[in-house]
């Protein structure tokens, strides 16, 4: 093998492991909330106490927070603007989310 092909393989392979840390961030249900804002802190708070643990809330305006919303959105998509809960690869925000926020709630509790 030449060298050239050598480093592109290399390459390949930690973007294939960057794309898969990327996907086991969305493995749970996480609910997306603007943490700067003490009413939605308190939302986000009580979907995970009601839930028991179920939902994730993760705040929008920290590391973990950056890397899902880098690996998830669009740059053209605003998702400062409202609440979202991302079930894998689907991600409900504002008034859409919160039927599939109240479903995960409910199955927070079954579980």
């Amino acid at each position: 093998m030449r060298p050239n092909l050598i480093c592109r393989e290399r390459r390949f392979q930690r973007e294939d492991e960057q794309i898969k840390e990327s996907k086991s961030l969305h493995k749970g249900p996480f609910l997306l909330f603007d943490n700067d804002c003490g009413i939605c802190t308190r939302f986000a708070q009580f979907a995970e106490s009601a839930s028991r643990r179920w939902l994730r809330p993760v705040g929008l305006h920290t590391e973990q927070g950056a890397r899902i919303k880098s690996s998830f959105f669009v740059p053209t998509d605003r998702p400062d603007e409202m609440f979202w809960v991302l079930l894998g690869d689907l991600g409900f925000g504002g008034r859409s989310g919160l039927l599939p926020l109240l479903r995960e709630i409910v199955r927070g509790r079954i579980m």
